[in-house]
């Protein structure tokens, strides 16, 4: 199984770029996990063409294409936060989605994988299932949600992209795991060049007839 993790900011002045790989994407029957912080929703209500259109877009129409994961409230990074405030900040991100009818179920954390309440605060603010491309270290087999853990992330300029060697981190990851995860940011691709080598590398993958792309759901 392949997941991408794609982490969106609240950058309106990407969001026409934003678009164009999403839409890319499902024009090619490819899974992704849209990371969104809550923070500036409401600035972007009945925008056209924006963040929130686009996501209750998406997620309606699209469902086994698109799914969006709280990506903290305010981008926070939790490894000083207590139990109580990561499971605050969660929901407060969470009811943003919920009040749009944008349904959520997975977290991915900011900036690090938080602390050792993490796993629990998932649990506690009604999410499912934790996603990174990062390695967890605070994974506890008695309290953790469902988390996906570790793989690639790629940033800047996507023309170094090659399948061949992409392939073969994939495989030691699906031999481990089942599973692995590439992780990007919308500022990743906003060139024609970039999304032209990131969309070769994604056709040349799926192609191979070798890997699944799933979203974070699926796994559950």
């Amino acid at each position: 199984m392949l997941s991408c993790k794609w982490t969106i900011w609240q950058a309106w002045w990407l969001e026409k770029e934003s678009a164009i790989v999403i839409d890319g994407l499902i024009r090619r029957g490819v899974s992704v996990t849209l990371g969104v912080v809550a923070d500036g929703l409401d600035g972007r209500d009945g925008v056209k063409g924006g963040i929130v259109e686009n996501l209750k877009n998406w997620t309606k129409n699209y469902p086994q294409n698109v799914e969006v994961a709280v990506h903290t409230f305010n981008h926070d990074d939790y490894s000083k936060w207590s139990l109580t405030q990561q499971v605050s900040d969660m929901k407060k991100a969470k009811a943003g989605f919920d009040s749009r009818g944008i349904p959520v179920w997975t977290f991915i954390p900011a900036n690090s994988w938080g602390n050792q309440y993490t796993p629990q605060a998932i649990l506690d603010s009604g999410l499912l299932i934790g996603l990174d491309a990062l390695e967890n270290p605070y994974l506890d087999s008695n309290v953790s949600p469902m988390i996906l853990e570790d793989g690639s992330w790629y940033g800047g300029d996507f023309s170094g992209w090659d399948a061949t060697k992409i392939s073969s981190l994939i495989d030691a990851n699906v031999n481990e795991r089942g599973y692995y995860i590439i992780g990007f940011h919308q500022q990743d691709l906003t060139t024609n060049s970039s999304r032209t080598a990131f969309f070769n590398a994604i056709d040349k993958l799926k192609a191979s007839g070798k890997y699944k792309f799933r979203y974070c759901k699926a796994a559950l």
